[in-house]
């Protein structure tokens, strides 16, 4: 009996045993999934739960007209294993406000490539812009905290020149064109001096037609042009100026002959008695009245002009020979062809008619047809490319303090990313995030629209012969991220041809400019934005925990009490800067955004505006504050701020 209890009792505690390997066992297991569901979180709260990343490795180069090339571009998507992604993505053609090849799939794996075919329009000299868009959501689960989604552009513009057959078409229009203006404005001139009817508002209406297909980059169509009236109109003006011309000529040279005719017969009125031939000379004057006063037209009377002239040469070469002793004073002056007024006779008559000037027709001032300047088209609005307007500066993002230095930099400027994508309604275009390695250096300065990029100052670059490599590092003090935001800005000033840009600053960001305003001056910057920026330092815990996971040498320099805060505080720029301050959280002695207090964003010389939120929890308003979708007026104070002129 006793052997049996025993072997129950063995049988009981083995049982026992089980049950408590077991719920120890269980146990463990909820802890882990406990312990890894907080992990999760708390990558949520620090924003690493979802990055989408582009690289656009091929650079296309300059296209003909209907040329074709292939854009490669490389994704990289950064999420929890555990959480369901589905990403939209596809190729946007800014310049004509249209889409190609979108797709919408459940991303399996974490790197895809795609290429997509883009063209140069069929005519006309310009640049296109096209752009990549990827836009990722996580379907939130136990184990995926994603509540949000994650997007990331990448901008791709396309230049593109006339083709060789292209320039053929234009030269060939621009012959005829110019040819034609010429040869009409020759008609112009000749229609004045013509009784003929040109019709030249109806031959300017013809040749206003092709300079518009010409100003529409339609040079195939302008060469087609028919310019067969308007030659054989041309050839008719040339033909009647030509007579018209030799009319003119003809009655001009016959007017000096009358004119001539008419000075010597008066010498001859002088000197008739004188030569004894007062009847001849009489009858000389005589035919010459009867014809000269009833003459219309000089070209009738060609032959009797040179005839009389002739005659009249030939007396008064006899008359002015001879010789007198008691000559009246008018004889004496006829003979030294002298006449004076007094002395004329009004029984010859002087010609009255007047003879029209022809002038000469003007060659010289010829017609340039000016070659149409490059396009550039944004929205389906299209403007000359390098047209440039006072407040299309580049708007840059700058991020704030990386709590784990570890992570990608990349996850700093995503929370940018909603202000970024609805500033494009007010015409700023979302450029995607920017960096030394981005490669379109050459064709953004063409064009007349402002941008807006994410930048950070958490890569270094190392430059090789043929490529330029980037190297992360997020260890380093203030000092140096505004060295590289020089390097930055003079890069985004090259490549977008303007000598300013605006500046949006979250947190650690807008002390990191404020250094660079110290170092490099302000001419380089025209509307600065700070948001939750800690302008007087960091303190108590914020100050004991941040070094923690993050740069302990950016930490150093944010405390209250460090050189650094001391340095720029001497520092006051003559610049406007709107400094918003978030608060509506309780902190130990005082109100702010849960990681910095209202006094430590205050700036003396900025326009503060103070923007109330919550802080959920763990995660502190200093970090959703740039969720515009929660805070509309941070959203509108940037807008407004950017759209002042």
């Amino acid at each position: 009996m006793s052997k049996r209890k025993r072997k129950s009792d063995e049988a009981s505690n083995k049982n026992r045993i089980w049950i408590l390997i077991s719920i120890i066992a269980v146990a463990l297991i909820l802890l882990s999934l406990f312990s890894f569901k907080l992990y999760i979180y708390f990558k949520f709260i620090l924003g690493e739960d979802l990055l989408v990343k582009i690289d656009a490795p091929n650079d296309i180069s300059i296209l003909s007209n209907g040329d074709k090339a292939i854009a490669h571009f490389e994704t990289t998507i950064t999420a929890n294993p555990f959480c369901e992604i589905v990403c939209t993505y596809g190729l946007e053609d800014l310049s004509h406000d249209s889409f190609q090849e979108v797709e919408s799939v459940k991303i399996k794996t974490r790197n895809f490539q795609t290429d997509y075919i883009v063209s140069a329009p069929s005519r006309g000299e310009g640049t296109v812009m096209y752009r990549y868009f990827v836009d990722c959501l996580g379907h939130q689960s136990f184990l995926c905290n994603i509540e949000d989604n994650s997007s990331s552009r990448s901008l791709l513009p396309v230049s593109y020149v006339l083709s060789a057959e292209q320039e053929s078409y234009r030269e060939l229009a621009r012959d005829k064109i110019e040819g034609t203006v010429d040869k009409i404005n020759i008609i112009s001139q000749i229609e004045q001096y013509s009784d003929t009817d040109y019709r030249i508002e109806s031959l300017n209406n013809s040749i206003m037609k092709n300079i518009l297909f010409w100003q529409n980059d339609d040079y195939e169509f302008a060469s087609l042009f028919n310019t067969t009236n308007i030659d054989m109109a041309y050839e008719y003006a040339l033909e009647e100026y030509g007579e018209i011309k030799y009319t003119y000529l003809v009655e001009k040279a016959l007017l000096n002959e009358i004119n001539k005719t008419y000075t010597n017969l008066q010498y001859l009125s002088n000197l008739k008695v004188l030569m004894n031939k007062t009847e001849e000379i009489d009858k000389l004057i005589e035919d010459y009245n009867l014809v000269i006063g009833n003459t219309e037209r000089l070209i009738d009377i060609d032959s009797f002009v040179l005839k009389m002239s002739k005659s009249v040469s030939e007396y008064l070469d006899e008359g002015i020979n001879s010789t007198c002793e008691n000559c009246t004073e008018c004889e004496q002056m006829a003979l030294a062809l002298e006449l004076d007024q007094s002395c004329y006779s009004e029984n010859i008559t002087s010609f009255k008619l007047d003879i029209d000037e022809v002038g000469t027709i003007n060659q010289v001032d010829r017609f340039i047809l000016q070659d149409n300047p490059a396009r550039c088209c944004m929205k389906d609005r299209c403007d000359e490319c390098g047209y440039d307007k006072s407040n299309n500066y580049p708007t840059l993002f700058v991020h704030g303090h990386a709590f784990n230095k570890d992570t990608s930099a990349d996850f700093s400027v995503d929370g940018f990313t909603k202000i970024q994508s609805r500033l494009e309604d007010s015409g700023i275009i979302d450029g995607g995030s920017f960096t030394l390695y981005t490669k379109y250096q050459s064709w953004l300065g063409n064009l007349p629209y402002p941008f807006s990029f994410k930048v950070s100052y958490y890569y270094d670059t190392l430059y090789q012969p043929d490529d330029i490599i980037l190297v992360q590092t997020k260890s380093e003090n203030i000092d140096t991220y505004a060295i590289r935001m020089h390097e930055i800005l003079e890069n985004i000033k090259k490549v977008t041809g303007k000598d300013k840009v605006n500046i949006v600053a979250h947190s650690m960001g807008g002390l990191v400019m404020r250094r660079y305003m110290q170092l490099f001056g302000e001419d380089d910057l025209d509307k600065v934005i700070f948001v939750a920026v800690p302008n007087l330092g960091i303190e108590g815990n914020v100050a004991s925990l941040c070094g923690f996971a993050g740069s302990r040498k950016e930490c150093e320099d944010m405390d209250k009490n460090s050189v650094f805060i001391s340095k720029i505080s001497r520092y006051r720029p003559s610049l406007n800067i709107t400094n918003i301050i978030a608060t509506g959280c309780n902190m130990q002695d005082a109100r702010g955004d849960g990681i910095l207090s209202e006094n430590s964003q205050y700036l003396e010389y900025a326009d503060n505006i103070y923007i109330n939120g919550t802080c959920d929890g763990i995660n502190p308003f200093h970090n959703t504050i740039l969720n515009i979708d929660r805070y509309a007026k941070v959203f509108n104070i940037i807008n407004g701020t950017l759209a002042e002129e």
